[in-house]
């Protein structure tokens, strides 16, 4: 075995790679990518907690009079979805979005830590101290107290 190889010729006597093994390696790539930003983001939200905001919260961040708050962002779909299913019911609701409110993101990392519950995906739904991580409509319309 050389480590030296003429033009053409592959290192360590290591064959092309195929298309398949190509595929798998991009697979691998972009999934430690996506890991790196949710380490990041985690970090930020960390970091966010230890420094909380002296001013008081916009009024406009008070929860609705239901005492339903939708934590999520604009780009999430799910969050998305979870907020059309509460308007085409007619439930009030107030939506925080975690990643232009600091606010609301200390404060669902702080109502997941009390309950012990991983901040691992949004949207967070809070039904007055009832907490849903994710939208499922079947639970959701369990504790609003639907029928099904």
């Amino acid at each position: 075995m050389t480590f030296g190889s003429s033009i053409g010729q592959p290192l360590w006597g290591v064959g092309a790679v195929d298309g398949t093994a190509r595929i798998a390696l991009l697979i691998v790539v972009v999934l430690l990518v996506a890991i790196v930003a949710a380490v990041a983001a985690l970090a930020i939200v960390m970091r966010r907690r230890t420094a909380r905001p002296a001013a008081a919260e916009p009024e406009e961040s008070q929860p609705a009079p239901s005492g339903i708050v939708v934590y999520g962002t604009s780009w999430c779909a799910v969050c998305k979805d979870a907020r059309a299913w509460l308007d085409a019911r007619g439930v009030a609701y107030t939506a925080r979005d975690v990643e232009l409110d600091p606010a609301a993101a200390i404060a669902v990392a702080d109502t997941l830590d009390e309950l012990g519950v991983a901040a691992d995906r949004i949207p967070v739904i809070d039904v007055a101290g009832r907490v849903l991580v994710g939208f499922d409509p079947t639970r959701l319309a369990t504790i609003l107290g639907e029928p099904i």
